[in-house]
């Protein structure tokens, strides 16, 4: 895992030398858990940013990998236990960008890679550190992205609004009856990229 992240790091990079635009983003994260056991787990709002390149391939197709923090999670109240449950994670995005012409509007997919930095969870008043590289926690995440964008355009900056869909592959939580637990989380960014 650690050579893909390495590979992806000289993508960005390789990308950013030859890039038509550079931008950044943030905003507001839904984030919950998508598991087989049982109980009633429901969203918590996180933050999230990021910056980025982007370069043209063909008309209407650009390569826009990009670098960000995001927080992901879930809540839980099941027997009368406030169960909060939060994951810091630096993330890597590889997203293909369609924007037909004379439209603002465009769609982003592609896959994401994500390494868990921190977390924290707290039932109740009792507030833990996640310890990863256990046999429980993985600090490697992996899935998916599907977006979709409102941009205008004044001069060389690009204004936008996106709303992404990202759904996780990877289990974060190791259990030895084959239960699972994987990230899901809905963002909602306003941005801006400068370039022709």
């Amino acid at each position: 895992m650690r050579k893909i992240i390495f590979l992806l790091l000289i993508v960005f990079w390789a990308v950013s030398l030859n890039a038509q635009k550079f931008g950044v983003k943030g905003g507001m994260d839904l984030s919950k858990v998508n598991t087989d056991l049982s109980g009633t787990y429901t969203n918590v709002t996180g933050i999230n940013g990021s910056v980025f390149f982007q370069k043209s391939l063909i008309p209407m197709l650009s390569l826009r990998p990009a670098v960000g923090y995001f927080q992901k999670g879930y809540y839980s109240n099941d027997g009368g236990k406030d169960h909060f449950f939060v994951l810091n994670y630096g993330q890597f995005d590889l997203n293909l960008r369609v924007k037909p012409p004379l439209i603002p509007i465009y769609v982003v997919a592609g896959p994401y890679f994500s390494y868990a930095l921190s977390g924290i969870d707290r039932v109740n008043d009792t507030t833990s550190v996640i310890q990863f590289g256990s046999n429980t926690y993985s600090p490697f995440d992996f899935g998916v992205t599907a977006g979709l964008g409102f941009v205008k355009k004044f001069a060389v900056a690009h204004f936008f609004f996106e709303i992404n869909y990202n759904k996780g592959i990877l289990d974060y939580y190791h259990y030895s009856d084959n239960k699972y637990m994987k990230n899901s989380n809905i963002s909602v960014d306003l941005g801006f990229m400068i370039g022709l």
